[in-house]
């Protein structure tokens, strides 16, 4: 429902003027009047459990980004029978639109300092786990306030619930002129939708005239007027990153904001010493402007000029029809590269995945595929269980859990091993991620599983004849609602769910093969550590579920577990015994930077990880354990791979005889796939070559004989 002026919202926000309406979303500017400050007050019209239950879980998610190019999200509620509501930021000043209509076209300085501007936001917002994807960039949608600051505003729900609406392919949140063209079929978006999203509103404020739609373009009944033609004064390195950022084609595009930023940048020199200096700033809105603006209701503002007509009516009315028919079907070719797309990237719409509900757990028996590599088992069959009743479990007392079907799982030895041998890894090649197995050898590749929910995280047993995996699987997504965690033996393809709940994920094998921890988790928010002890069936609580815990990893002797968790500032590494309810202790202490992927080198004296700062590429690094106590001057983190722009890291894997490391990799930007190198950097060899997300690698051990 549409709120009216003047009305008291939960008893505390007063709704002083609408600023824009869209669909079943609205935006008010309201005074809280239990602060005293200007808020932007975003409405969800939607209504049902539903849709509840995704905006409980995106609020919560939205509320802990902290970026000053973005507006603060500062609270959120539901009003039953009526809609969702997100509290956020009011920024005061003016728009793009609104800045171009006062003067006209802008410089390209000033144009390259709010590309730059938002290119920080949007490394920040697809550097989360999950990755948020905006999809809505557009020049009403970026704002300047009274002191020059640049702000992407509006990336809240909207969009993301409109995404999940399976009724018509039309539903999705789109904007023609700056909506890239995977967003009208059913292709997935990812960072690179923004991207071209940005370099629309960049071509747009340059030249005052809307760019050519998306999806003529891609239909070939449109082609975009290169910005020379357009405003001829503008350098050609400023062209060139514009276009390439619009390229039809995600491939062809920037693969990240990044490199979109440092393309903007060296098209000018003042620019970027500006951005070296920091001060990524443009004019501020004269103060008269600001107060007019306040004024003024958003709906009252002229769009931008259409751009010259290069299509008639009738291609307009196609346009519409075809997008509402689906026009994927004519637009497969693009459709199918757009789900070709890299972990970084993974479109934030993947959070709301449907939990699993059907029959009760069963052992499904699958025939081993027919391939020339060894070791082959394809497990085609869909696999939907429903949770079983929940275990109770505290963090200091082991509770007897009901024994799962894997309960006949052995402990087993650790066989060392490396060099050469098999990695198993995730690819999303064909659409969905499934297990793959790479001969290292041979560099051949076996498909593992094929089902319908995809599958991820494989985890070996100490012997190598067991692989546990995560199923279903959305690659880049962080915190899985849905998934369980599943066994595959070898040998005959018999596959068994380990633990019959959902949200059970990230399994790792003890060394001597006893027990396997994994994360067990509630919301987006809160999880925790579980170790089950095989061979008992009794399944431990290692930690409290106040914090978000993920990537539990054993040391070589089993004594301690690392795992990553937000319990301080930052996503870092703690360490604790392994002893149910035992304290962790802080081990990385590196400020605001994402800390992932703990990997323990074989001889129990470093830990591994991948380290990234806003805005930056993901470094592999290494501590020494006996940091783990010591105060944070005296630490020693050490970067192993000095330019993390020519070779980033995540998702380690040592060797079972320490000697390598497997990991993802993206080179310059380029696709991810799994490569293996030395623990000091050196000898970096390339394994996959598809255009498919690899991810996940997990080095199997040596094979016991029979």
């Amino acid at each position: 429902m549409s709120l009216k002026r003047k009305a008291l919202l939960q008893g505390r926000y007063r709704i002083k003027e609408v600023l824009g309406h869209g669909g079943m979303a609205s935006v008010y500017r309201a005074y809280d009047e239990n602060l005293g400050v200007e808020v932007a007050v975003k409405e969800n019209a939607f209504v049902g459990e539903e849709y509840s239950r995704q905006f409980r879980l995106e609020a919560n998610i939205l509320a802990t980004l902290r970026h000053p190019n973005l507006p603060r999200v500062s609270n959120h509620f539901e009003i039953e029978g009526q809609g969702q509501y997100l509290i956020m930021d009011y920024i005061e000043g003016e728009d793009l639109r609104q800045r171009i209509e006062r003067t006209g076209p802008l410089a390209s300085e000033e144009v390259i300092l709010i590309g730059a501007a938002i290119c920080d936001a949007l490394a920040y917002l697809h550097s989360r786990q999950p990755p948020v994807v905006h999809r809505d960039i557009k020049p009403s949608n970026v704002k300047i306030d009274p002191d020059g600051s640049i702000y992407l505003v509006d990336f809240g729900l909207a969009k993301v619930l409109k995404d999940r609406s399976e009724t018509t392919g039309a539903a999705r949140a789109l904007t023609p002129g700056y909506s890239s063209p995977e967003q009208y079929g059913s292709a997935r978006t990812d960072a690179r939708s923004d991207i071209y999203s940005l370099g629309a509103t960049l071509y747009a404020v340059l030249t005052g005239q809307v760019p050519v739609d998306a999806i003529e373009r891609a239909m070939g009944h449109a082609e975009l007027i290169p910005l020379h033609c357009q405003a001829p004064k503008i350098s050609p390195r400023l062209a060139e990153a514009i276009e390439k950022a619009m390229a039809v084609k995600p491939e062809d595009r920037f693969q990240s904001a990044e490199a979109f930023k440092s393309a903007l940048l060296s098209a000018s020199t003042v620019a970027r010493r500006r951005a070296s200096a920091g001060a990524l700033t443009v004019p501020p809105p004269p103060g008269s402007v600001v107060r007019a603006i306040a004024e003024e209701l958003a709906s009252k503002t002229r769009p931008l000029a259409p751009a010259p007509a290069r299509r008639s009516w009738t291609a307009l009315l196609r346009r519409w029809l075809l997008a509402a028919l689906g026009i994927v079907v004519i637009f497969g070719g693009v459709a199918l590269l757009m789900h070709e797309m890299g972990i970084a990237a993974a479109p934030f719409d993947a959070l709301w995945s449907s939990l699993i509900s059907s029959s009760t757990p069963t052992s499904t028996r699958l025939t081993p595929a027919t391939t020339t590599a060894p070791l082959a088992a394809v497990a085609s069959a869909t696999l939907s269980p429903s949770p079983s009743p929940s275990v109770t479990t505290t963090a200091t007392q082991p509770v007897a859990a009901t024994p799962s079907p894997t309960s006949s799982l052995q402990s087993v030895a650790t066989v060392l091993g490396g060099g050469s041998g098999q990695i198993a890894y995730a690819s999303e090649r064909f659409n969905r991620p499934q297990i793959w197995l790479v001969d290292l050898d041979s560099s051949e590749s076996t498909q593992l599983t094929d089902l319908e929910g995809g599958a991820c995280q494989p985890a070996w047993s100490p012997d190598g004849r067991h692989l546990l995996f995560v199923s279903p699987c959305r690659a880049g997504e962080q915190v899985m609602l849905d998934a369980m965690i599943y066994s595959m033996e070898m040998d005959d393809g018999e596959i068994v769910p380990l633990v019959p709940e959902s949200g059970r994920f990230n399994p790792a094998w003890s060394p001597d093969g006893s027990s396997v921890l994994f994360i067990a988790a509630y919301d987006y928010l809160h999880s925790q550590v579980m170790r089950l002890d095989l061979d008992s069936g009794v399944l431990h609580a290692m930690t409290d579920s106040d914090y978000l815990y993920l990537e539990p990893a054993w040391s070589p002797d089993g004594e301690w577990i690392v795992f990553v968790s937000d319990r301080y500032a930052g996503d870092n590494l703690w360490v604790m015994p392994n002893q149910p309810g035992a304290t962790p202790q802080l081990f990385t202490r590196s400020g605001g930077r994402q800390n992932a992927s703990p990997a323990w080198a074989l001889d129990g004296e470093q830990v591994y990880f991948s380290q990234q700062a806003a805005g930056q590429p993901a470094a592999l690094m290494r501590l020494p354990f006996e940091m783990l106590g010591v105060a944070p001057t005296d630490y020693a983190e050490d970067l192993v791979i000095d330019d993390p722009v020519l070779f980033p890291v995540s998702e380690l894997a040592f060797s079972p005889d320490g000697a390598w490391l497997a990991v993802q990799s993206w080179p310059g930007g380029s696709n991810h796939d799994i490569y293996i190198l030395r623990p000091d950097g050196s000898d970096r060899r390339r394994l996959t070559t598809y255009a498919g997300l690899d991810f996940n690698p997990a080095w199997r051990p040596v094979t016991l004989a029979p």
